[in-house]
């Protein structure tokens, strides 16, 4: 067990508790230099897993909402991102991306919305990164409103972070 005497002394106009004597052969703190980072930048963080999705998704009807990604609690904070392809869209075809976010951690709410119509130049869509909490609850959908329905092929990955 260690002892460790403080003294407090006035900086301004917040008071510093500092260590005076140190009474075992441990040391008192965290060198100077992580102190000043931590209290900068907040506690480090690194990516402690990451999940990858990939696959492909066709509506069952038009006008009908279909999941691509849905994603429940996470265990800490995370990052997700990805990608949707619109390739197989042709004349005709009439396509909505949605992302919902639940920022209350309960209910998810709309967070943007794309529509695309006909073959497409450039097919593939990014979903820009998003630094979530843990219950934020992400979700990506898509939504054919015209056309001869057509499979919708997708990536995304997950980081779920942690202190360190």
């Amino acid at each position: 067990m260690s002892q460790i005497l403080y003294h407090v002394e006035r900086k301004g106009n917040l008071l510093a508790i500092l260590p005076v004597k140190r009474v075992c052969s441990q040391p008192v703190n965290k060198p100077w230099w992580k102190r000043l980072f931590r209290r900068w930048f907040g506690d480090p963080v690194r990516i402690a897993s990451k999940t990858r999705y990939q696959g492909s998704v066709t509506p069952s009807a038009l006008n009908t909402e279909t999941d691509i990604i849905n994603l429940p609690n996470q265990s800490d904070d995370y990052i997700v991102e990805g990608q949707v392809s619109l390739q197989n869209m042709a004349s005709g075809d009439s396509v909505e991306l949605k992302v919902y976010i639940a920022v209350d951690g309960t209910n998810q709410v709309l967070s943007d919305k794309l529509t695309f119509t006909d073959a497409q130049d450039i097919p593939v869509v990014r979903v820009v990164a998003h630094t979530l909490l843990y219950n934020a609850k992400f979700r990506v959908t898509v939504n054919q409103t015209a056309g001869t329905l057509r499979a919708f092929p997708y990536s995304f990955l997950v980081q779920v972070m942690e202190v360190i």
